[in-house]
């Protein structure tokens, strides 16, 4: 298992938010999962054949499915306090380079059409 540096960028529409994170990244039978900590919770964040979803547990439950050209949900909360929106992936694109990895999206959020830049980079901590 390696650790690595993963920062995460979002900007919507009138604000921005960046934060910078340690974490490990696993690869098995094409799938990358990268699995970090933000402000207390758990993040998971899985990426296949074209496909990505961000998983959150703890304070905040959330999960995000991104498929590029599609629409899918983002489901919020758990038990009696659930509920989900769709979102539209305008861009979805995930590059794995030499000691590291960045994923490029840009998705519609909600109702609203609220257009969301978002970009995570993860590079590996050298020992």
């Amino acid at each position: 298992m390696d650790i690595y540096k993963v920062n995460i960028s979002s900007i919507g529409d009138g604000w921005s938010d960046y934060k910078s994170v340690q974490g490990e990244i696993y690869e098995e039978g094409g799938v990358i999962t990268v699995k970090y900590s933000l402000d207390g919770d758990e993040c998971v964040l899985t990426v296949k054949d074209g496909k990505a979803v961000q998983e959150r547990n703890g304070g905040q439950c959330v999960k995000i499915s991104f498929q590029e050209g599609k629409r899918t949900k983002c489901e919020i909360g758990s038990g009696s306090f659930y509920g989900s929106y769709e979102i539209l992936t305008k861009r979805l694109k995930f590059i794995c380079g030499k000691g590291g990895y960045k994923l490029l999206l840009e998705y519609e959020n909600g109702s609203d059409g609220e257009l969301i830049e978002l970009t995570l980079t993860a590079v590996k901590i050298l020992k």
